[in-house]
């Protein structure tokens, strides 16, 4: 047998809450090793129901090693989906399979902006899994 053990490690952040209007970030953490972000979830801490008009989109983004990329890895929104107290719900990953891949040490971070008047929500957990490649 050759070459390394397949391996997956989790990355997992708090999201504070945050009013309507109020947008946010939160590191998630460093990417442990080179790999693929094959999940990413969010599990909010409240039910934050969807409006079409008024709502808050949840962006993951591989910021690289220095702190400054602007590659989407995954997206999620409450235009068309309603966040459950304690339920995960699966971010919808990017459909460019280069945005997903990951170097050690890239940092990985939430960023939540609003639409229209925004919603508020009360926090949650997100989740990332990388694979190595």
């Amino acid at each position: 047998m050759s070459g390394q053990a397949p391996l997956v490690r989790e990355l997992k952040a708090t999201a504070v809450a945050q009013g309507a209007a109020v947008v946010g970030s939160t590191v998630v953490g460093e990417a442990p090793f080179a790999g693929t972000v094959t999940e990413a979830v969010f599990r909010s801490a409240g039910t934050v129901t969807l409006n079409a008009a008024n709502y808050r989109t949840f962006t993951l983004f591989n910021r690289g090693t220095a702190g400054a990329g602007v590659v989407s890895v995954a997206t999620l929104d409450t235009s068309a989906t309603t966040l459950v107290d304690n339920d995960e719900r699966a971010m919808v990953l990017s459909a460019t399979p280069a945005n997903l891949t990951v170097a050690a040490d890239d940092v990985l971070e939430l960023v939540e902006t609003v639409t229209g008047t925004g919603v508020a929500h009360s926090g949650g957990e997100v989740g990332v899994s990388i694979s190595r490649t």
